[in-house]
Order: C-alpha cells, then sequence, then structure tokens
C-alpha cells in the first residue's frame, strides 16, 4: 500500500508544471507595472504593453512582431516609428478598434511630441 501511495504522489508530481528558476526574455518581470504614466508602443517592450487592459502576452508580442517586421523593411537611419497615432494599432493581428480604443490613454505616440526612449529591461 505504501509503494502505491508513493507512486501515485510522484506520477502527480510529474504533471506539476515547472516553474521558472531564473527571469529570461520571454518570462515577464513580477508585478505587470507599467514604470512611466504612458509608453510608446514603438519601444516598450512586449512585458509593458502585455499590462495594458485588454492587450496581454499574445496581442503584446504582435506588436513587437509588427515594430520588428516594418523597421526591417525600411533601410533609412533612423527608420520612421511603425506606429504614429492609434489607429495605427488596428494594423496588428488581433488588435481592433475597441482595443485600440481601450488602451489609447496608456500610450503615447511621436506625433505627440513625447520623447520616444526605450523602457530599462528587467532586473535579474
Amino acid at each position: 500500500m505504501h509503494t502505491q501511495c508513493v507512486l501515485i504522489g510522484l506520477l502527480l508530481l510529474a504533471t506539476l508544471p515547472s516553474v521558472p528558476t531564473a527571469w529570461h526574455s520571454d518570462v515577464p518581470p513580477p508585478l505587470l507595472v507599467p514604470a512611466r504614466s504612458t509608453i510608446d508602443p514603438n519601444v516598450a517592450p512586449w512585458w509593458e504593453l502585455a499590462a495594458l487592459p485588454g492587450l496581454g502576452p499574445g496581442r503584446a508580442h504582435a506588436i513587437v512582431d509588427y515594430r520588428t517586421a516594418q523597421v526591417s523593411l525600411v533601410f533609412s537611419a533612423p527608420p520612421p516609428p511603425a506606429f504614429t497615432c492609434p489607429q495605427d494599432l488596428t494594423k496588428v493581428a488581433g488588435i481592433g478598434e475597441v482595443t485600440a480604443n481601450r488602451v489609447v490613454r496608456y500610450l503615447h505616440f511621436p506625433s505627440d511630441g513625447a520623447p520616444a526612449t526605450p523602457a530599462d529591461p528587467p532586473a535579474e
């Protein structure tokens, strides 16, 4: 009986998801709270975008992938921003007018006159 309990316990333990031991670039830092009052979607890391209401990690990664693809198409230095107004967000797959309108108050764009500065990476 004791052997059966041990085997069942080991099987249950094997099915538990693993917990990361160190923060990697794909794992957001704890407490997803943007440090600034508004963020620029042209330079913000995915974890800051993911903290915005209605976005989450999937859409945040889609925004980063879209802007990376847009920058790689341009050969001028510096390249123009991928997002110059809230409506530009709707060019990203999975983001429509409703989502763009939901997050617009948390974002600023180059046309707003706010500086575009990349965020600091998470502390390890």
